[in-house]
C-alpha cells in the first residue's frame, strides 16, 4: 500500500498505480490543546482499488514514529477493482503523556 495525501500531484500519481491506494487528509498541525478538544488529527481516510484484482481480507496497519498514538487497524472485507471505500471510524487514540511534553 501506499499513502497519498490528498493534493493535486500526488491524487494523479495514485491513478496510475497498479496497487491499491490509501488517500489520507491529516491535520498539518496537532498539539496536547488539540487533543483536549477532541479536534480529528485525521479527516479522511480512503482505500481506492485501481487495480484489476479482487482484494479480499486486507487490513490497514496505522502506526507513528515517534509512538505519539496507539496502532489502530481497519479490516476491509473485499475490494472490488475500481472500489473506492472511504472510512468511517477516523478517531485514533493518542498517548496524552507524550502530548504533554511537546
Amino acid at each position: 500500500m501506499q499513502i497519498f495525501e490528498s493534493n493535486g500531484t500526488e491524487e494523479q500519481e495514485a491513478e496510475k498505480s497498479d496497487n491499491p491506494t490509501v488517500v489520507v487528509d491529516v491535520a498539518a498541525s496537532f498539539t496536547y490543546a488539540s487533543y483536549q478538544n477532541a479536534i480529528p488529527v485525521i479527516r479522511s481516510i480512503l482505500i481506492e482499488n485501481n487495480t484489476d484484482r479482487h482484494i479480499e481480507n486486507c487490513r490497514l496497519d496505522l502506526t507513528s514514529s515517534p509512538s505519539f498514538l496507539r496502532p489502530k487497524s481497519w479490516i476491509v472485507d473485499r475490494l472490488m477493482p475500481g472500489d473506492r471505500l472511504p472510512l468511517v471510524d477516523r478517531k485514533v487514540e493518542f498517548d496524552a503523556a507524550y502530548l504533554r511534553l511537546k
